[in-house]
């Protein structure tokens, strides 16, 4: 690889033009989290144990969605995962996505882990390529070892 590039920087150097393919400069990489919190029946409490839970999540684009058991009315039980999502939402602050979908995905028979809220939290980091063009110059990682730059034509 040193060699290789030593040889691209001397054709460089005295005038052949060189045809560069380079990638982008930053690349996203999102990764997602995911976490559930559950509650005892007919509650929208969140625990102690939901909270720490809660202040252990990284920061980032957060969407919450409320469930609950299929034990009673379709309307309430509706109502009740929205006001589990709802109290999520007060703990975190700042912006999300808050859904409630009721007994919609319950268990059947009942399911006491049917009575919870998922917390998706995604974050975006910025991964730098190692080589990039700048002003028709190729920089980045490898450039640094031979005299910082390369021009490209």
């Amino acid at each position: 690889m040193k060699y290789l590039l030593s040889v691209l920087a001397v054709l460089a150097g005295i005038g052949i033009t060189l045809s560069v393919e380079a990638k982008p400069f930053v690349e996203e990489q999102d990764e997602v989290t995911e976490s559930v919190v559950l509650f005892s029946q007919d509650k929208s409490k969140v625990s102690v144990d939901g909270i720490k839970k809660l202040r252990s999540l990284s920061k980032g684009k957060v969407e919450i969605t409320g469930f609950a058991s299929s034990e009673g009315d379709a309307a309430y039980n509706l109502a009740l995962s929205k006001r589990r999502a709802d109290a999520i939402h007060l703990i975190m602050g700042g912006p999300a996505i808050v859904n409630y979908v009721g007994e919609e995905t319950a268990s059947t028979p009942v399911d006491s882990k049917d009575r919870k809220v998922v917390i998706r939290v995604t974050t975006t980091e910025l991964a730098y390529s190692p080589i990039f063009v700048v002003d028709g110059i190729l920089q980045g990682v490898v450039s640094h070892q031979l005299y910082n730059v390369i021009p490209v034509r």
